[in-house]
C-alpha cells in the first residue's frame, strides 16, 4: 500500500521518521541508472519517486476539526457544552450536506463532536464562520503554509479563502464551501507534515520549525491561543483513543502513557445525489482509486507530549480501521525505545 509516515519530537523539532512507500533503492543512482530503470520509476502507477511526506497532497479531512474547533473557542468564543442536532445531514442553501454516519449522531456538545467526528456539528458551526478569518488563524498552525524543513521540493498544500478562490477559479466564495472546508475538505489540501506541525504545535502550544538536521537551538515562540482552549482540544483527542465511541478507541495504548488523536478520512471523489438515494457505495465497491484515504494523527505521551505522529494510507477507507492501529504500533515502539533510554 502507498503510505506515508511523519514523526517529529514535540521538544526540539527534530524529524524522526519520514517514511514514504512504496519508495526504490538510492544506491541504483549512484553509478547512473539505466533509462529503462528511469521510465520504470517514472511511469510506474504508484509514485515511488514522490516523497509523499513533504510533497503528497491530500485533504486532510476531519483531522482539521481539530483546528476548527480551536477556532471557534478562541476566535469565535462558543460555549463548548451547547449542542447541536445530528440526524444524519442537514440541510443549507439548496443543498444537503451529510454526516458520515448515515442516522446520525443525535445531540452532540463540541467535545462529543471531535470524539465522534460528527460533521453535522461542524457544518452547523460554518454558518457562523466567515473563511477568511478561519484561513489565518488556520495558517498559524502551519495549514497552508510552507514549513521551511530543511529539505528541497516541499509542497505548501491550500488553505483556500474567498481571495484564494478568485485568484484561481475566478469566481467568489459560497458560504457552502465553508462547510466543506471546516472538516477539511473542498478545497483543502496539506501534506502529512503539515498536518503532524499541526497536532504538534496542539500538543505543545508552540510555533515548532521541524527540522532533519540535528541542532540546539530549541526555543519555540508560544502560539497566541489559550492554555484553557488548547487544553479542551487535548482532551477531546484524548477521548478519540481512549474512551468508547471514540473513533479510534480500538487503537488506544496499554500502560501509563496515552495516545490521543484524531481519525480522519479523506474523500477523493464527489457523492452524487443519486448514489445517496440509493445508498453510497462502501470503500470496498469502489475501484482502488475512488477509495478514501486513511489518516491519523496524533500525540504521546498526553501528559508531557514527546511525538507527534501523522499517517496516511492512500485509499485505504476510514482513518480507524488502518492509520489509526499503524500509529499505534509506531509510537508503542518509539516510546518503549525513548522511555527506555531515558530510565538509564
Amino acid at each position: 500500500i502507498n503510505v506515508a509516515v511523519v514523526m517529529i519530537d514535540c521538544d526540539s523539532a527534530g524529524i524522526n521518521c519520514l517514511l514514504s512507500t512504496p519508495s526504490f533503492d538510492n544506491n541504483e543512482f549512484s553509478n547512473g541508472v539505466t533509462s529503462e530503470k528511469w521510465q520504470s520509476l517514472v511511469n510506474n502507477e504508484s509514485n515511488p519517486l514522490l516523497n509523499r511526506c513533504i510533497a503528497g497532497l491530500y485533504a486532510p479531512g476531519s483531522t482539521f476539526k481539530l483546528v476548527t474547533a480551536l477556532f471557534a473557542l478562541e476566535i469565535m468564543g462558543i460555549n463548548p457544552n451547547n449542542n447541536y442536532f445530528c440526524s444524519g445531514f442537514i440541510e443549507f442553501g439548496n443543498r444537503k450536506f451529510h454526516c458520515w454516519k448515515e442516522g446520525g449522531h443525535g445531540s452532540v456538545n463540541l467535545k462529543e463532536a471531535l470524539k465522534k467526528s460528527c460533521d453535522c456539528y461542524f457544518y452547523n458551526l460554518a454558518k457562523k464562520i466567515n473563511i477568511n478569518k478561519l484561513a489565518e488563524f488556520a495558517r498559524g498552525f502551519s495549514v497552508g503554509v510552507p514549513t521551511r524543513i530543511d529539505l528541497p521540493n516541499e509542497l505548501v498544500g491550500i488553505m483556500p479563502d474567498s481571495g484564494w478562490k478568485v485568484k484561481n477559479r475566478g469566481e467568489r466564495w459560497q458560504k457552502g464551501e465553508t462547510l466543506n472546508t471546516v472538516i477539511g475538505q473542498g478545497f483543502m489540501l496539506s501534506t502529512p507534515l503539515q498536518i503532524t506541525l499541526m497536532t504538534a504545535m496542539i500538543a505543545t502550544g508552540k510555533k515548532i520549525k521541524p527540522k532533519v538536521l540535528h541542532d540546539t537551538k530549541n526555543f519555540f515562540e508560544k502560539i497566541k491561543v489559550s492554555n484553557k482552549n488548547l487544553d479542551f482540544v487535548k482532551g477531546a483527542m484524548y477521548s478519540v483513543v481512549n474512551e468508547y465511541e471514540g473513533t479510534a478507541f480500538s487503537s488506544k495504548l496499554t500502560g501509563k502513557h496515552k495516545l490521543v488523536g484524531k481519525t480522519g478520512t479523506s474523500q477523493v471523489r464527489k457523492i452524487s445525489i443519486e448514489e445517496r438515494e440509493s445508498g453510497v457505495l462502501k470503500n470496498n465497491e469502489l475501484i482502488y482509486k475512488l477509495r478514501d484515504h486513511s489518516i491519523f494523527t496524533g500525540f504521546a505521551p498526553y501528559n508531557k507530549p514527546k511525538f507527534a505522529i501523522t499517517v496516511i494510507a492512500e485509499h485505504m477507507g476510514s482513518g480507524s480501521k488502518v492509520a489509526a492501529p499503524i500509529s499505534k504500533k509506531i509510537m508503542q515502539f518509539s516510546l518503549s525505545k525513548f522511555l527506555k533510554e531515558s530510565n538509564e
